[in-house]
C-alpha cells in the first residue's frame, strides 16, 4: 500500500511546483516560475484568475423583487394556489390550517391540519433513517461537494471537454465561464434561476453541450462554437427538473452522450434523461439516503449516498450491487479507463480503497467471489510524521494557497494534465510529462499521486479523486 512516508519532500519555502517530467517534480522560485522551459504544450492555454472583476453581482433574489411591490388583495382560493405554486404543498396546507384566518372553513382547516400531522410523522420517520435529508440548499451542497470549502471558494467546479481543449469554470457568482485554447472568445453562462452551482459535465461526442447542476435543477446549455455572443440567453438552455429532486449535487453523461444521470443528496431517486427523446426514467433505491455523487464507467454507474451505503449499477438492466461501510459515507470515487477498477475514499478515513470488478483467475471460486466484493486499501494519505511543514504536499501553491478543486484533461497528448483551482482564484495547469514516449497512451505510474486533492493533508476527508488514465497498479 502506498504511504505518505514514501512521498518526496515538499517544495522549499518560496518555491512552487510547476510540473512533473519523467517522474521527477520540478520546482522553481515564485518569481521565476515558468513552465515553458520544460514544455510549450500549454502555451496557448488561457491564463485564468477568478478575481473581483470576474465575479459579477448575483441576480437579485425572488424575495427581494417581491419586496419592491405593494401587496395585492386576492381571494382565498387564488392565494392558496399561488402559495402552492411558489412554495409547495406544505406551505399551502399551513395556510389552510391557519387558526387566525376567519375565511377558512373549519372542515378545510381540520383536513389541512390532519394532513400536516401525517406529513410530519412521515418526515420524522424518514429523517430518523436518513439525517442528511433534513438539510437543504447550500448547506447540503457544501456538505457533499467535491470542492473544498465550496461555500467560500471562488471556483465552485471545473470540467474539461473530453475531446477538445475547452475548460468550463463555475464561479461563486453563479456563472459558468468557457475557455478555449488559442481563442480570445470567452462566453459565459448565467441565468437568474441557475444558483449555487454544484457540478458540471460536458456531453461526450458533442462540442457544444454542457450540463450544469445547481440548486434548482439541471441546465443543459448549447454553446455554439461559431457564435461570437459572449453572454448566452436562456433560449440556449434546456431545464431539467423533477419534484423533490433538488438541489442537484452530481451530473454525469454516459460515454456515448445519449443518457444524462442526475442525483440529489436530498433525494433517494436518480434520474436518467434521454434528451433526444425528451424522456426520463427514475432509478429507485430507498435504502441508504440521498444520492450525493455519481460516476460513469464504460458499462457501470457508481452512486454514493449520504449514508453508509454505496452502489454499482449495471447500465444494461439498471440492477445494482450494494456495499455498506462501517461508518461515514463515500466522499469521492473514480473509475479506471477500462471500468474494471473503482477507487473511492470515505469521509472518515485518509485511506483510498480499491474495488475490482474483474473476477480473479483462481481454482478457488469462493475466494474469487469474496475478493471481488472486498475493498482493498491501496493508499494511505495520512500526513507523514516526518513532514514538519504541515500544510505542504506534492504540489505546492503560492504563499497560503490551498487547492479547492481539481480535474484532469482527458485529451492531453504529452502525458496527463492536472488542473488545480486554488483558494485565491488562481487556476494552474500542472502537466505530467513522459518525454521518452510523448504520446497520449504513455503515462508514468507516479501520476497516481496527482489524483489526490491535497486537502487530504489538512483533514481526514479526501474531497476529490479525478479520473485516472492508464495508471499501473503494480506499485500498490
Amino acid at each position: 500500500m502506498v504511504s505518505m512516508k514514501n512521498f518526496p519532500n515538499p517544495a522549499p519555502v518560496g518555491h512552487v511546483t510547476v510540473c512533473e517530467v519523467d517522474g521527477k517534480l520540478q520546482t522553481m522560485t515564485i518569481e521565476n516560475a515558468n513552465f515553458s522551459i520544460f514544455s510549450n504544450t500549454v502555451a496557448s492555454y488561457p491564463t485564468i484568475v477568478v478575481n473581483r472583476d470576474l465575479l459579477r453581482p448575483s441576480v437579485t433574489s425572488h424575495d427581494d423583487i417581491n419586496a419592491v411591490f405593494l401587496p395585492v388583495r386576492e381571494g382565498l382560493v387564488k392565494k392558496i394556489l399561488n402559495v402552492w405554486y411558489e412554495h409547495g404543498l406544505l406551505e399551502a396546507l399551513n395556510l389552510m390550517a391557519d387558526q387566525n384566518d376567519p375565511n377558512i372553513h373549519p372542515t378545510v382547516r381540520y383536513a389541512a391540519s390532519s394532513m400536516l400531522k401525517l406529513s410530519d410523522i412521515i418526515i420524522r420517520l424518514r429523517n430518523r433513517f436518513h439525517p442528511r435529508l433534513t438539510e437543504s440548499g447550500t448547506n447540503l451542497i457544501a456538505a457533499v461537494s467535491q470542492t473544498r470549502d465550496w461555500s467560500r471558494s471562488p471556483v465552485r467546479c471545473l470540467a474539461w471537454h473530453p475531446h477538445c481543449t475547452k475548460l468550463a469554470v463555475a464561479v461563486r457568482d453563479d456563472s459558468v465561464h468557457i475557455y478555449t485554447a488559442g481563442s480570445k472568445h470567452k462566453p459565459f453562462l448565467k441565468y437568474k434561476n441557475q444558483k449555487n452551482i454544484s457540478s458540471l459535465a460536458w456531453r461526450p461526442l458533442s462540442a457544444s453541450e454542457l450540463a450544469v447542476g445547481c440548486e434548482a435543477g439541471v441546465y443543459v446549455w448549447h454553446i455554439d462554437p461559431n457564435s461570437v455572443v459572449t453572454r448566452l440567453s436562456a433560449n440556449c438552455a434546456t431545464f431539467l427538473e423533477r419534484p423533490n429532486h433538488s438541489p442537484i449535487t452530481s451530473v454525469a453523461w454516459s460515454l456515448q452522450g445519449d443518457v444524462l444521470v442526475t442525483a440529489s443528496a436530498a433525494d433517494t431517486v436518480m434520474y436518467a434523461w434521454d434528451l433526444a427523446m425528451e424522456s426520463y426514467s427514475a432509478i429507485r433505491k430507498t435504502h441508504g439516503g440521498g444520492v450525493s455523487f455519481i460516476a460513469w464507467s464504460p458499462e457501470k454507474v457508481f452512486s454514493a449516498t449520504t449514508g453508509v451505503v454505496f452502489r454499482v449499477w449495471e447500465t444494461n438492466t439498471w440492477t445494482s450491487e450494494q456495499w455498506t461501510l462501517p461508518f461515514g459515507h463515500v466522499k469521492t470515487a473514480c473509475w479506471s479507463p477500462c471500468g474494471s477498477v473503482l477507487l473511492f475514499a470515505t469521509s472518515h478515513e485518509t485511506v483510498i480503497y480499491s474495488l475490482s470488478f474483474t473476477r480473479a483467475v483462481t481454482v478457488f471460486l469462493a475466494d474469487a467471489e469474496k475478493a471481488s466484493r472486498t475493498a482493498i486499501p491501496v493508499a494511505d494519505v495520512t500526513p507523514s510524521e516526518t513532514d514538519t511543514t504541515g500544510d505542504s504536499c506534492f504540489i505546492s501553491g503560492i504563499s497560503d494557497e490551498l487547492p479547492n478543486a481539481i480535474c484532469f484533461q482527458n485529451n492531453y497528448e504529452e502525458g496527463a494534465l492536472l488542473t488545480i483551482a486554488w483558494s485565491t482564484g488562481r487556476i494552474q495547469y500542472f502537466p505530467f510529462i513522459n518525454s521518452s514516449a510523448g504520446t497520449k497512451d504513455a503515462m508514468n505510474v507516479t501520476h497516481f499521486s496527482g489524483h489526490l486533492d491535497s486537502t487530504s493533508f489538512h483533514s481526514p476527508t479526501i474531497h476529490s479523486l479525478s479520473t485516472f488514465r492508464n495508471a499501473s497498479f503494480a506499485s500498490f
